[in-house]
């Protein structure tokens, strides 16, 4: 079971990129996560999304762990992949990730219109 923010859900989902960054007593990593996503009227549409991941070390043992996770973001790997790099360039927390991009979801949410898959998948 994974949460996000509050949020729990049992959904099954396929790390397809992972970047790691060590700064300090701090690891950043980021995933590219892809899963299936059923639009109200029942169209399947392979979505992809972001999780990010910092853990804290001290004397090389894990401390803490603070994660978050946007699932559906675009059916457009391009798209998500080139906003995974920028999360990773810029170190963002995870704690900050929804205040990051935010905007680029609400962008990219028309994608899943014209992303259909077949009923038949």
């Amino acid at each position: 079971m994974n949460s996000y923010e509050g949020m729990s859900y049992s959904k099954e989902y396929k790390v397809v990129k992972n970047l790691s960054t060590v700064i300090e007593n701090r690891t950043y990593s980021y995933r590219l996560i892809k899963s299936q996503y059923i639009s109200s009227h029942g169209d399947k549409v392979q979505a992809y999304g972001i999780e990010a991941e910092r853990t804290d070390l001290a004397n090389k043992q894990v401390i803490g762990i603070e994660r978050a996770g946007v699932e559906y973001i675009s059916p457009d790997v391009h798209k998500v992949s080139n906003l995974l790099l920028k999360l990773h360039s810029n170190n963002v927390s995870p704690i900050h990730l929804t205040d990051v991009i935010g905007e680029y979801v609400d962008d990219y949410a028309s994608d899943f219109d014209s992303y259909r898959l077949s009923k038949s998948n």
